[in-house]
């Protein structure tokens, strides 16, 4: 609704509901209607006055959209920014088959990125090998390894810290089929985007060459801004979107909760124990645990 007639109809609605509440709720009910208004307000305004603060410094509109306070508003109103690209991991069913073929799955399954729908695929190791391997899956298909490296470097940090992003948990990825390099938030409204300029990113692979060795679209460069530290891992870019869903599931409130950051807190644990350390580029480690 954008028009003055809109909002009239709008305020007209919030009136007479408000007053259809005072004149049937018991107290108890009153009380509780009116602490949530309360709520929603709390939300709306601190995303308001988050936005406008961002409005004034960001030179991109995605970096806005990518503010936690925005992007919980947003999820409250079912709205997706215009022009961003979903890459979706699928429910898994009760019992979990090969999107390929059919067979069943089990916990140490791969996955595929299918670049036609800009999305990720489980399959079983058969698929995985033959699809994945170079050439197999023709443009579409692409294996996600099981690569994990730290890219931190003592250089690092000045440079991530020009690149400008508006939120410390980010993953990036070299997205082929747009051919531009994205950065990925993941928070309570799922994951919100931007894309990185280049020379930016040139400057931090420069810092930290394990970074110009990303796999176009299968890995991910997972960093975050912790007590005036910067760590960042090269990892298979399905543990980002599993990282994503998780948070979306628990995060509460406008920070995201104990249990948000607890998963968080886990996942950079395993990058460091699973993780070769930063040195030559392209140096692969493998992976444990279930994907």
């Amino acid at each position: 609704m954008t028009g003055d007639a809109d909002r009239d109809a709008l305020a007209a609605r919030v009136a007479a509901a408000l007053d259809a509440v005072e004149r049937s709720a018991n107290p108890a009910t009153l009380s509780r209607v009116r602490e949530l208004v309360s709520v929603l307000l709390d939300l709306h305004g601190a995303a308001v006055e988050r936005l406008v603060r961002a409005v004034e410094q960001a030179p991109r509109a995605d970096d806005v959209l990518a503010l936690p306070e925005v992007a919980a508003v947003l999820e409250l109103h079912g709205v997706t920014p215009s022009g961003a690209v979903p890459v979706t991991i699928r429910r898994r069913p009760e019992v979990e088959a090969c999107e390929l073929c059919g067979a069943p799955l089990d916990d140490e399954h791969g996955h595929l990125f299918d670049r036609s729908e800009h999305a990720l695929r489980c399959a079983c190791r058969a698929c995985a090998l033959v699809m994945g391997a170079e050439g197999a899956g023709g443009e579409r298909f692409r294996l996600v390894p099981d690569r994990y490296a730290d890219a931190t470097t003592p250089a690092l940090a000045a440079a991530w810290e020009a690149l400008g992003l508006p939120v410390g948990l980010v993953f990036v990825v070299d997205d082929s089929l747009r051919g531009e390099v994205v950065a990925r938030y993941p928070g309570p409204a799922g994951v919100v985007e931007s894309v990185l300029p280049l020379p930016g990113w040139s400057d931090v692979c420069a810092a930290s060459p394990e970074l110009s060795t990303l796999r176009p679209d299968v890995e991910a460069a997972l960093a975050r801004h912790r007590n005036g530290r910067l760590e960042c891992f090269v990892v298979p870019v399905d543990v980002c979107f599993r990282l994503a869903g998780e948070l979306r599931e628990v995060w509460e409130g406008m920070h995201g909760g104990d249990a948000a950051w607890q998963a968080v807190d886990a996942l950079f644990e395993r990058c460091r124990g699973m993780a070769a350390p930063a040195g030559p580029a392209g140096a692969v480690a493998g992976r444990g645990g279930g994907r």
